[in-house]
């Protein structure tokens, strides 16, 4: 098999949507203002419209999928977090989102050596906007397994890695939120214990800091949450497909 890993700068670059058995892109936040040519983009690998009305509409959250006439499928998500910083006031949005695209075998196609192709028989596509760390590291790996062709039996197995680069993204920011309150604590305590001029810290709390690190940690759960509502409606839909393109039993 032949795997190439190559830099464009240009939509027009990068392979049509069946030149290969599976395409992985990883690119820029999905919109008209870090992707100039979005919209060429949108257009080459057939991103649902519904994709892209969830990133004009400020949609933090979401799991969809469609059906194209020709029978393939697409999946897509979109995810939303604060980053933990010590500038909490200032600190950044996490974004990202992930296209998946992928044929299905017709009615009347028959798979080799009697195999069970549930799901899909080639092409897949995973596009990742802003992919989170982690996520370019599993799909190298990928690449030099032998047993690579399994995400083409099933590519939900690819959305497996974006939920899961996601999630430890999230674990990441939830503990070092826990090791600034763990900060401001100490803090607190030890003024408490050295009220006098000789303390170098505040004599008093820093009530707005502490409210913005709560409220960066409220938004935490809630992308959790969404994370969680998001995965759940990908293993429904999953499991939807697993049964209506399951082959008929034999009598």
């Amino acid at each position: 098999r032949d795997f190439e890993c190559s830099k464009v700068q240009n939509v027009t670059d990068l392979p049509q949507l069946a030149d290969c058995d599976l395409t992985v892109i990883l690119a820029p936040f999905d919109s008209p203002s870090t992707i100039p040519d979005f919209r060429a983009l949108v257009d080459r690998y057939e991103i649902p419209s519904g994709f892209v009305l969830e990133r004009l509409q400020g949609v933090t959250h979401s799991f969809g999928a469609s059906l194209a006439r020709d029978g393939s499928q697409a999946v897509w998500m979109h995810f939303l977090c604060t980053a933990s910083s010590p500038d909490a006031e200032n600190a950044e949005w996490l974004k990202s989102a992930a296209v998946l695209k992928w044929s299905t075998p017709t009615a009347n196609r028959q798979t080799p050596n009697n195999q069970d192709k549930r799901h899909a028989n080639g092409p897949v596509t995973l596009i990742c906007f802003r992919p989170v760390e982690g996520i370019c590291e599993r799909i190298f790996h990928l690449a030099q397994e032998s047993n690579w062709g399994d995400v083409l039996q099933d590519p939900y197995l690819l959305l497996d890695m974006v939920y899961e680069s996601w999630c430890l993204r999230l674990d990441e920011s939830a503990w070092k939120t826990n090791n600034l309150c763990q900060n401001i604590e100490k803090d607190t305590f030890k003024g408490t214990r050295d009220l006098d001029a000789s303390f170098p810290g505040p004599s008093v709390v820093d009530l707005y800091y502490v409210h913005t690190i709560a409220k960066n940690a409220i938004f935490m759960l809630e992308a959790v949450d969404a994370t969680l509502r998001s995965l759940d409606a990908a293993i429904a839909h999953h499991q939807e497909l697993s049964y209506t393109l399951s082959p008929p039993q034999q009598n």
